[in-house]
């Protein structure tokens, strides 16, 4: 039985917006917070305007197991607001596997932009890094962000043991 694993991104759109224009780094690297339902910690990211280099984000690595069932949603943390999941886009490195069919996963058809999707049958243990490009809606207008945590496999690994 394939395990199910759910990554949310929540999005402090106060924290975001809080001066008029682009958000500032600070404002960005603040803003956001990824939690997994598999015991993960949630932890603070460095959200990335597409032109500020990837190496300055802290990383968050959720657990999973082989033909584990992955499902990531955005969530904002202000009623007034948006946070939709665009892609989750498999970053090439030396140290990195691809545990899924393609480079990019797009989300499901339907309402809240949820991406999900199984790993591909056979793939050994090891990390996957990638990006979740993501976009957040804030009075009536869409933004661009990026973040780029980790999937880390394990052999085993049971829904609250991390």
């Amino acid at each position: 039985m394939a395990q199910h694993v759910k990554i949310t991104l929540e999005v402090d759109t106060d924290k975001l917006f809080i001066n008029k224009g682009r958000p500032s780094r600070n404002q960005v690297v603040t803003a956001c917070k990824l939690s997994d339902d598999n015991g993960g910690k949630a932890a603070t990211l460095g959200c990335l305007l597409f032109f500020i280099p990837a190496k300055r984000v802290k990383s968050f690595t959720t657990n999973i197991g082989p033909n584990s069932v992955i499902q990531w949603v955005g969530i904002s943390k202000n009623s007034n607001d948006a946070v939709s999941i665009d892609s989750i886009v498999y970053r090439y490195s030396r140290h990195s596997t691809n545990f899924f069919d393609t480079i990019v996963l797009q989300p499901s058809a339907g309402a809240g932009k949820i991406v999900k999707e199984e790993v591909r049958a056979g793939k050994s243990l090891g990390q996957y890094e990638y990006f979740i490009n993501f976009k957040v809606e804030h009075l009536g207008k869409w933004h661009d962000f990026q973040i780029d945590p980790r999937l880390k496999m394990h052999a085993y690994v049971d829904a609250g043991q991390g």
